[in-house]
């Protein structure tokens, strides 16, 4: 059964002031023993101050990671098993238990690549449990080599260990690494249809003035698409929006960028493009995909589209502007009949003509 947060917090604060206490006893007895070497003036040091330091994560921070509970139990229970089955005295007895720190260390690496980081994790368990055992039987039987031969073992252990968080640690933030991009990539996607949605546009048209590069704008409404919502129910609308979607990805460039910006408005971005023959030769092409039928479930319908445009740096260096410019002269389309194009350079001559028409009765 799961360990609770809070179950595991408590094991911490009691464990580690615990193995802090046997390590500061190992010292002791260690350093008052006839023979020490100069391995233990440096490992015991460093091992408490791993300790205190994890001791204080656990004090402050209570989301740790479960590297503190293998450290404990792995590095803690060598200690335990050291302080209560070798000899206080320090005396050195012949034997090879260095040969158990090479087969088992190296199966014990192993493991976290082939068994993955909750066996792993298991088997460091069983890897501490082993180790405590070796000391019991090998203390119990006089063979047991408590200087140089003993350090190795140790140094094994705690090698093994930092390798294991290090492991751990970096498989940990490429999770979270990939977590963070599917949000991010949730935040920039619609959901429907997968295209890019107006958070996305943003990035987009920042990014393209950047590059200082022409472009086009266009403002694409679907005409039609409430008709299919009111008589065949919105699941059709829906796979009528996802049909238009997928029409525009396949006829527009790699480097060009559909969005989906509302329930039937896509805008489109299409780099180095500012020739008008040029853009309404795309437009007819995105008009023609659109009109052709489109296959329900239930039925076959039809649509068109609406569609207006602006040019950068022709009509605007603002990229707000430039869409919005785009949104206008598209809904002068849909005021005059729908399914056509129009560039906002032709709304504003249109908009200055109507005006010249409304002053000259008036001048006359």
């Amino acid at each position: 059964m799961e360990m609770s947060q809070a179950t595991r917090r408590r094991a911490y604060l009691i464990g580690l002031p615990l193995t802090i206490a046997f390590t500061l006893l190992r010292m002791i007895t260690i350093f008052h023993a006839p023979e020490t070497t100069s391995y233990y003036f440096l490992a015991l040091p460093s091992f408490l101050a791993i300790q205190v330091i994890l001791f204080f994560l656990v004090l402050f921070k209570k989301q740790l990671h479960r590297i503190s509970l293998f450290l404990l139990l792995a590095m803690g229970s060598f200690y335990w098993g050291a302080i209560l089955f070798q000899p206080l005295t320090g005396i050195s007895y012949r034997a090879e238990m260095t040969e158990i720190a090479s087969w088992v260390g190296i199966f014990y690496l192993i493991s976290f690549w082939f068994l993955g980081t909750k066996n792993g994790l298991r088997f460091s368990l069983i890897y501490a449990t082993l180790l405590v055992t070796t000391t019991i039987a090998f203390n119990l039987n006089r063979l047991a080599v408590v200087e140089e031969r003993n350090a190795i073992l140790f140094l094994a252990v705690f090698s093994l260990a930092i390798i294991n968080g290090l492991h751990v640690l970096a498989k940990t933030v490429a999770i979270k690494s990939k977590l963070a991009w599917e949000m991010t990539n949730l935040a920039h996607q619609d959901s429907l249809t997968g295209l890019p949605n107006r958070l996305a546009l943003e990035d987009k048209l920042k990014e393209a003035f950047q590059d200082q590069q022409s472009l086009a704008v266009f403002f694409l409404d679907v005409d039609g698409l409430k008709n299919v919502n009111d008589t065949y129910g919105h699941k059709a609308g829906d796979s009528m929006i996802v049909t238009v979607a997928n029409r525009l990805k396949t006829l527009l460039r790699t480097h060009d960028f559909v969005c989906r910006v509302s329930g039937d408005e896509f805008v489109i971005i299409c780099p180095n493009l500012s020739d008008k023959a040029n853009i309404s030769a795309v437009v007819e092409r995105i008009q023609a995909s659109l009109t052709k039928p489109v296959q329900l479930e239930t039925c076959t319908v039809t649509v068109s589209a609406s569609i207006g445009a602006s040019l950068y740096p022709h009509n605007s260096q603002n990229p707000e502007e430039l869409v919005r410019q785009a949104d206008a002269a598209m809904y002068q389309i849909k005021k005059s009949g729908k399914n056509g194009f129009c560039f906002y350079d032709d709304l504003a001559t249109e908009a200055l003509t109507e005006a010249q028409l409304k002053l000259e009765p008036a001048l006359t």
